[in-house]
Parts: structure tokens; sequence; C-alpha cells
């Protein structure tokens, strides 16, 4: 993703997990401000124009936009399910389809990005089902 990008967990740097990861964010938060916070705690001072906050959520859409683009650019699918803890923050779904539609080669972005009807527990009832 950026060369300025952290070591991941795979042991490579700057993937895309190290920018757009809810814990990712939320070590960002920690090298802005020092204070361990959860995501959904981050997103709650974003609301309340917390610059700091600000910052996190601004970089997150960012590298969302560029993430997202080189998939769609490639694949061009019909829809994205947005999992995790990222996926239940409204400004994904707000910001995020104009910051990928800054990235595209087309002038017209069609793909649709929604919510996973399941939530947070889609990854484990369909382990489940297996």
């Amino acid at each position: 993703m950026d060369e300025t990008g952290d070591k991941c967990y795979c042991g490579q740097t700057a993937c895309v997990e190290t920018f757009i990861s809810g814990p990712s964010l939320e070590r960002f938060y920690m090298k802005l401000t020092g204070v361990k916070m959860s995501l959904k705690d981050i997103y709650d001072l974003y609301l309340k124009d917390d610059p700091n906050a600000i910052l996190v959520i601004d970089r997150l859409i960012h590298y969302f936009g560029k993430a997202v683009a080189t998939v769609v650019n490639i694949i061009d699918p019909e829809i994205i399910v947005i999992g995790g803890g990222v996926g239940n923050l409204d400004v994904i779904y707000e910001r995020g389809p104009a910051e990928v539609l800054k990235h595209l080669f087309n002038n017209e972005l069609k793909t649709k990005f929604v919510k996973p009807k399941l939530g947070d527990s889609a990854g484990v009832i369909g382990a489940a089902l297996l």
C-alpha cells in the first residue's frame, strides 16, 4: 500500500491489513495520542470532531479507497461485503465509495458496498455450518 507502513503480522511491510484493519487503526490512534482505545470508541470520538480520531478515520478512508479501487479495477465486482469492525463504521459506506472512485480507471463506480447480514458472527456461523 505504502512503503511508510508498519510491519504486518505476515512478515511483510505495508500490507493492506496494516492500514485499514481495526487493530491497525487502534495502533495508529495510540501512536498519535499514547492512549489505547477500541475502534468503536475512536469512531465515537470522530463523530464528536476529535482531531486525532478524525486523522485516524481520514487515513482509513484514504487507504480504503486505494485498496478497494485495486480490486474493482481488476475484477469489477457487483458487490463487496465489508466485514470486521471496520464494516460497522457508517463512514465507510458514506465516504468510502467517493474515495474508491478517485482511484478507478473508469469515471463511474457501480460496485455496491454492504454490511454482512450476519454481522461480526458471519465467520463463526459459517464455520459451525461446516
